[in-house]
């Protein structure tokens, strides 16, 4: 699915909804959950391609947070500053997503990297801290970030200066997760 400069994405509290790898190389493009009460849920990669996404990720409001489920085996590299959205829970199932950019962080509550799905933080060209967003979200005024290891591995691409991930709360729950620095 590609997503043309201005377009939105809208999940409208619909959840589960399989669709291919989500691309566009617009800064403008939306990936949105509008909804005031329901919270959303994209499920994307089904169809196993690779794409970058440079829009925006989140929802308007904290009652309608929107998650993404990673799966099927592509890359999706996403390259935008979502650090300040309303998002609650990124799982990678499959495949991998890259944060890669000057800016590319995302803000994610909870993160889940399950068996088979990987998280790469790429600090190759662009250095840049807290790539997951840093200990405490928007939405909460003490530290509530978690990432939950189930089997997934986390990756950090290291460049030309020292780079920090901060976190609430990390979590060993099951399969053989790993960190590669």
């Amino acid at each position: 699915v590609t997503l043309a400069a201005g377009t939105i994405l809208d999940m409208r509290g619909q959840t589960n909804g399989q669709i291919g790898s989500v691309v566009s190389a617009s800064s403008s493009a939306a990936i949105k959950n509008f909804s005031l009460d329901t919270a959303g849920k994209l499920v994307t990669g089904a169809d196993g391609t690779s794409g970058t996404f440079a829009g925006l990720i989140g929802s308007d409001y904290t009652s309608g947070k929107l998650s993404i489920t990673k799966i099927g085996s592509g890359a999706w590299t996403l390259t935008a500053d979502n650090a300040g959205s309303i998002l609650d829970t990124l799982q990678v199932n499959g495949g991998s997503i890259v944060l890669a950019g000057a800016s590319a962080r995302t803000g994610f509550v909870t993160t889940i990297l399950a068996e088979g799905g990987s998280l790469v933080l790429d600090n190759s060209t662009n250095v840049l801290a807290n790539r997951l967003g840093g200990a405490t979200s928007i939405m909460a005024t003490a530290a509530d970030r978690t990432l939950s290891m189930r089997g997934g591995q986390l990756s950090f691409i290291g460049g030309s200066a020292a780079v920090t991930e901060a976190f609430n709360t990390v979590t060993n729950l099951e399969g053989m997760s790993a960190f590669s620095l």
